[in-house]
């Protein structure tokens, strides 16, 4: 990573009011010439939930919404393991695909959910993302659906049950 890119870096993450625990440094590194989200406006705005930049990236004619960073990952993908809810809402207006796959074989609704975003896991669900679907892929975590990779402790669980439930009970 370059100089600058390290220092655009530093300042995107210091200038979140606290930095959370979901997102990592490494995740951002870059990888066989390809943009990582800092390079890109679009996921930059939405890792960090920063509404009015993101309303403003939207609007420019050439934001593509799906836009894959270096990592196969979407605003939307970062947006949703990060937390940021209104970001996710923003994205979702805006036509993003709800069920398109990380290089880890996840949707948006899969990050959520392994990262303990219910905030964000009720916002999915809400616009109509696939609770059945299950991951790409073999391994640890391969072939789970994003309630079974849900954080112990979490209320995603609940969210699930919520939105399973019949319209007159909610």
């Amino acid at each position: 990573m370059d100089r600058l890119s390290l220092l655009l870096l530093l300042a995107l993450l210091l200038a979140l009011p606290h930095a959370p625990a979901a997102i990592k440094v490494a995740d951002l590194h870059p990888s066989a010439n390809q943009r990582t989200c800092v390079q890109i406006p679009l996921c930059q705005a939405s890792l960090i939930g920063n509404l009015p930049r993101l309303r403003d990236v939207l609007q420019e004619a050439d934001t593509l919404v799906d836009e894959r960073d270096a990592t196969q990952w979407t605003a939307l993908h970062r947006a949703a393991r990060a937390g940021q809810v209104g970001a996710v809402e923003l994205l979702l207006g805006a036509g993003a695909a709800l069920e398109l796959r990380t290089d880890w074989g996840f949707s948006a609704l899969h990050l959520a959910s392994s990262y303990g975003q219910d905030g964000v896991v009720v916002a999915l669900l809400r616009a109509g993302a696939d609770a059945a679907a299950r991951t790409d892929g073999e391994g640890i975590r391969g072939g789970k659906t994003a309630l079974l990779l849900a954080k112990d402790g979490s209320a995603v669980a609940a969210a699930f049950a919520a939105h399973q439930a019949p319209k007159g009970d909610l």
